[in-house]
C-alpha cells in the first residue's frame, strides 16, 4: 500500500490521491460505516489537507519523509494485529500532522 506513495513522488506526481487513498482504506478497515462515511463527506477537504501538508516539503525532515514513516508504523501496526499499537500510531500521527507548519510558515530551503 505504501509503494504507491513512493512510486506517485518519484514520479513527479503530488501522491495527495494516494495518499488519501491510505487514509480510506486505514478507515474501511474499521468496518465502522459512520467513520467511513465522514471521511468521505470530507473528502475534499481531506485531500486539500494532504496537499497542504506536502506543499513544499519534500526535502525536510518534518515533511513527507516522516509522514511516510508514520504511515508505515499504523500500517506495521494493522498488519501484525496490535490494535493498541495502531491506534497509538494513527494518534502520533493526527498530532504531527496538526503540528507540522503550514507551507507559508515553513523556512525555504537553502541550496
Amino acid at each position: 500500500m505504501l509503494k504507491y506513495l513512493a512510486e506517485a513522488r518519484a514520479e513527479g506526481r503530488d501522491g495527495v490521491e494516494e495518499n488519501f487513498a491510505f487514509h480510506l482504506a486505514i478507515v474501511r478497515i474499521s468496518r465502522n460505516p459512520y467513520i467511513i462515511q465522514a471521511l468521505e463527506f470530507l473528502s475534499a477537504a481531506m485531500r486539500r489537507s494532504i496537499a497542504e501538508g506536502f506543499a513544499g516539503a519534500t526535502d525536510q525532515a518534518e515533511g513527507i519523509p516522516a509522514i511516510y514513516q508514520e504511515h508505515r508504523r499504523i500500517l506495521q501496526a494493522i498488519e501484525s494485529g496490535d490494535v493498541a499499537g495502531a491506534g497509538e500510531a494513527v494518534r502520533r500521527h493526527t498530532e504531527a500532522g496538526r503540528t507540522r507548519p503550514p507551507p507559508a510558515q515553513r523556512t525555504p530551503e537553502k541550496s
